[in-house]
Order: structure tokens, then C-alpha cells, then sequence
């Protein structure tokens, strides 16, 4: 057994501008050098498909890094510290199986399905506002979309979407490791914990009981199988979780699809194949490497990586990895390989919400390609860090409004 140290591994400058609009090549060369390891300035990247996937499955092996990076932001003492270490992704063991476990089922594509007639209402009031002139912004326009299904399946109001999204897209970019956002990440907790304990005292003073979201988790909170602040940590991670991934995913949909006209046509007329391609996106260009932190040593493919090793779980390498998926460079919707992607991660953290996820960009896809016709580039292509939360800042389009 080889300790992770001692390997001689390529080098990923994952920070340098160039990774930001095509990152592929980068991680082919890194494959020819370690079929599925190599290092960074942030810790070791795991880029192989099959690795991932059995790093992350490892009984209470791995575990959000936050410690880290609250001490590389300096804010240690802070309340927007205490929520990065303590919320959802940042525990692990008893604690963690306890939340989850209390509030899965709420997260169930059963229950997610209930809310199939509010996420298409939604889309549609959005597309209203927005599809009159023939031009618009399409990475801003779906940043709109998930913020506002998530106050619809919560019921509660969208008023406050414009403030709460210059928040969510400050949370969103806490790995960046940009520390000019420090001020915006202790403001914008400040702005979130203050907005989500107000949805539920108003709840609870309301006697309300829609059955939506919203009561799902106070329900869990009042029967004592969490607390308040754990009931307040996991609606600030619902927000963010909810709003990035989908609006990412929704633009380089669209991105994509732009050379694609077919593609996008057939996603107006059959929402199946919409989601299809939201699946296919999903691992052709996925948008999330999270930072983690081993919680003991694991042993894999003659490697020990000792406990307090620091990783990147690369699932936007792992989605092309040619060993994992046939012609992994290729775009296609109705592929057939066996393996699933790993965009919403694997083991005790896979994504909670990822049901809601993959419903509302596939449904949204739908919907908007019916309006949104003749799809065109109108401008220049504004791409986001690569760290953290990956995706397309500004999609400028012109289209025919149907």
C-alpha cells in the first residue's frame, strides 16, 4: 500500500482562468500521468469515475471541509462560520443519518411530483415576464427560476427572490476562495438566516397547514426530530443547493443546445427528452467539485489516503471519463451506458434535493423551448470560477418569441 504523499502525481492549476471555458483537456493529460488522482493548490483531486464513487461510498469516510475554509477566509468565530461546519454537508455520523433520515422522505420523487403543477406554473409566470422582447440574458433569466419553484413548493411568497438572489449567488461561490467575497458571504448569511426564521415563525403564527414543503420540516422540527437551528441550517442549504446547481445546469443546457437546434426542438415537443438531456448534461458537463475531507484512513486501488487528508470529489472530470462511459465526449441524450453520472454525488452525502433538481431544469427546459424559439448567441459568454460551483455567469440570446 502506497501512502497518497508519496505518489508522483500530475498537477491541476484548477484556479487559472483557462480551466473556466474548457477544463477537459486538462483532465485528459492528467489521466495519461494517474488513471484517476492528481494534485492541486486545494487538496488531491479525484477524477476517475470509479474512484469517486467508491471514496464517497466509504462508511462515515468522508465529510464536507468547511473547517478549512472558514480558516482560509479568516471568519473563524463568526455566525457564518458555526453554520459552515455544522450544517448538513459539514457533519457526518449519528447526527448527520438522524437529520437526514427524519427529513428524506420529504425529498422522495413521489413527493417531488406532487409539486409538478407549481414548478410549470412558475416556469410559465417567469416566461411571461421575460420572453417579450426577443433578447435576454439567459444564465440571469434561470437564476430566477429555481429560487422561485423553491418558494412555490415552500408556499411561500417570491418578494423577496431579487434580494435573496445577490445572496445565493455569494453562498454559491464560498470555495472560489476569493476573499474580497467575505463581506458579501457574512452579509448575505446575515440576510438568509434572517429570511428563513421569518418563514417560519410566519408559518407557525399562521396555524397554516398546506402540507407543502415548508410544514414537511416544521413538522420535523415540532416533533423533536430536529432542532431549531438545525431546522434553520437545512433551509439555508436548501436555497443555495437548489438555486445553483439548477440554474447552472439550465444555462449550459442552453449553451449547448444553441449548436444543437434539434436538440432543443425536440425538448419543446417531448418532455421526456428533456429529460434526457437534463440527465446527459448532468455528466457531460456538470458543475460541482466539492471540497472533502477524509474522516479516517481508506484504502483504495493500493493507495492509503490517511484520515485528514484533504480531497475535491471531481465529479465534472468523472463524467468523461472514457473508462466509464462509451464515446465520453460526445453529447447524446439517448446514450445507453450502464454507469449513471455522479453530478449529485454518492454515499451518505449524495444530494438530498437532487429529485427537485433534476424535475424542475428538465420541466423548465420543456417549457422554455416552447417559448423560446430559434435560439441565437447575442453577445459574449461570461464563464464563473471553477471552484465551487462551476457554471456560466452570462448567456446573452436572441430568439423568436412564440
Amino acid at each position: 500500500m502506497q501512502l497518497i504523499s508519496d505518489l508522483d502525481l500530475p498537477f491541476l492549476e484548477i484556479e487559472n482562468p483557462a480551466y473556466v471555458t474548457n477544463p477537459w483537456p486538462f483532465f485528459a493529460e492528467a489521466r495519461k500521468h494517474h488513471p484517476w488522482l492528481a494534485n492541486t493548490n486545494f487538496g488531491y483531486y479525484v477524477h476517475g469515475y470509479e474512484a469517486l464513487k467508491a471514496i464517497s461510498l466509504q462508511p462515515d469516510g468522508i465529510k464536507g471541509d468547511f473547517s478549512k475554509i472558514v480558516a482560509y477566509y479568516g471568519v473563524e468565530g463568526t455566525d457564518w462560520a458555526k453554520f459552515q461546519v455544522e450544517q448538513l454537508l459539514g457533519i457526518s455520523g449519528d447526527k448527520h443519518r438522524r437529520i437526514r433520515a427524519s427529513v428524506g422522505d420529504a425529498f422522495t420523487p413521489r413527493n417531488v411530483n406532487k409539486h409538478l403543477d407549481r414548478i410549470r406554473r412558475n416556469c410559465r409566470e417567469l416566461l411571461d415576464q421575460w420572453t417579450t422582447s426577443g433578447e435576454v440574458d439567459f444564465a440571469e433569466f434561470a437564476s430566477y427560476f429555481p429560487i422561485s419553484v423553491l418558494c412555490a413548493v415552500m408556499g411561500t411568497p417570491t418578494d423577496e427572490v431579487p434580494r435573496l438572489r445577490h445572496s445565493l449567488e455569494t453562498q454559491t461561490k464560498v470555495a472560489s476562495m476569493d476573499r474580497a467575497i467575505v463581506p458579501d458571504l457574512l452579509e448575505g448569511y446575515t440576510i438568509m438566516a434572517e429570511f428563513c426564521d421569518r418563514l417560519v415563525a410566519e408559518r407557525k403564527a399562521s396555524g397554516r397547514n398546506d402540507g407543502d414543503l415548508l410544514d414537511h420540516l416544521i413538522g420535523c422540527q415540532t416533533s423533536g426530530k430536529i432542532d431549531e437551528e438545525e431546522l434553520r441550517y437545512l433551509l439555508m442549504i436548501l436555497f443555495p443547493a437548489g438555486y445553483d446547481t439548477s440554474k447552472n445546469i439550465m444555462s449550459l443546457i442552453c449553451y449547448h443546445l444553441l449548436d444543437r437546434p434539434e436538440m432543443w426542438q425536440r425538448c419543446a415537443a417531448d418532455v421526456d427528452y428533456a429529460y434526457k438531456v437534463t440527465d446527459e448534461m448532468l455528466r457531460f458537463n456538470t458543475v460541482a467539485s466539492p471540497m472533502r475531507q477524509t474522516m479516517r484512513d481508506i484504502d483504495y486501488d493500493g493507495v492509503r489516503i490517511p484520515a485528514g487528508t484533504g480531497l475535491i470529489l471531481g465529479m465534472v472530470a468523472a463524467g468523461r471519463d472514457d473508462k466509464a462511459f462509451i464515446d465520453a465526449e460526445a453529447f447524446k441524450p439517448e446514450r445507453t451506458d450502464t454507469n449513471r453520472h455522479v453530478a449529485f454525488g454518492r454515499g451518505a452525502h449524495i444530494c438530498l434535493g437532487q429529485h427537485l433538481a433534476r424535475t424542475q431544469i428538465a420541466e423548465g427546459i420543456h417549457l422554455m423551448a416552447q417559448r423560446i424559439t430559434n435560439p441565437r448567441r447575442a453577445g459574449k459568454v461570461v464563464w464563473r470560477p471553477f471552484m465551487g460551483v462551476w457554471g456560466i455567469e452570462s448567456l446573452p440570446i436572441a430568439f423568436d418569441p412564440a
